[in-house]
């Protein structure tokens, strides 16, 4: 797999030709990056991406704002991360009984996403939850609803029923991602206490690639998406 800095080289060179993919990437997090990224694995993997950022922390106002730039962009592809730093950011300003619901009322707001007509033909990906340490209740944390990890962890179990409910709602499994390379790789404390980039930059490809895994797989083309993926594998 190519590492962020190869990646972007790639996108001064964009190949004339390729096909036109329009992607919108909302965050909550400085997301610059990741947009990058994402752009640099399309065109590795044949498509040009045409990509709209939003501006920094702006989920809701883009979806809630019929006139917002997220809909008159009108991209064949939205990627939603709301990362579960800014998740544990609103869960310590809450008091005991909101925090309860803090996972009821995400995906309420997710559910809305999906049910808007004016993103019926639009194919939503959202990133799930890495869980991170609750340093208040340790491993008690399982028997306390109000604590951050059962929410998240109520949250990425009913994400997935979710994804069989709607249709147009893909999930992006980078939970799955920090299983497998770990916290530390994903994440980089330092880089989100300074800029408020929550993702590590050597762990940008990887996500990316996630996202196009997701992308490719939803146009037709999981075939051409497989035999990448094993090109980049050692």
């Amino acid at each position: 797999m190519k590492e962020f800095n190869e990646l972007k080289r790639m996108l001064k060179k964009m190949p004339e030709g390729l096909p036109v993919c329009k992607v919108a990437l909302v965050g909550d997090t400085a997301t610059q990056f990741l947009a990058t990224a994402i752009r640099g694995v399309g065109m590795e993997r044949g498509d040009h991406i045409h990509l709209y950022e939003a501006e920094y922390n702006q989920v809701e106002r883009q979806f809630l704002d019929p006139g917002s730039e997220l809909y008159q962009f009108d991209a064949d592809f939205i990627v939603v991360f709301q990362s579960t730093h800014k998740l544990g950011e609103k869960h310590s300003m809450l008091d005991t009984v909101q925090q309860e619901s803090l996972a009821d009322d995400r995906l309420a707001f997710i559910a809305s996403i999906c049910e808007n007509p004016a993103l019926a033909n639009k194919k939503i990906i959202y990133f799930n939850y890495p869980e991170i340490e609750d340093t208040v209740f340790g491993s008690y944390a399982n028997k306390v609803r109000s604590s951050l990890t059962y929410q998240v962890r109520k949250l990425n179990t009913a994400l997935m029923d979710l994804s069989q409910q709607y249709a147009n709602l893909f999930i992006c499994d980078i939970a799955a991602l920090q299983n497998k390379l770990g916290r530390d790789f994903l994440f980089s404390t330092n880089i989100y206490v300074s800029t408020e980039m929550v993702l590590s930059v050597d762990a940008l490809p990887h996500v990316a690639s996630r996202v196009m895994d997701i992308v490719c797989a939803i146009k037709g083309q999981f075939k051409k998406c497989l035999i990448l993926d094993l090109d980049n594998t050692v």
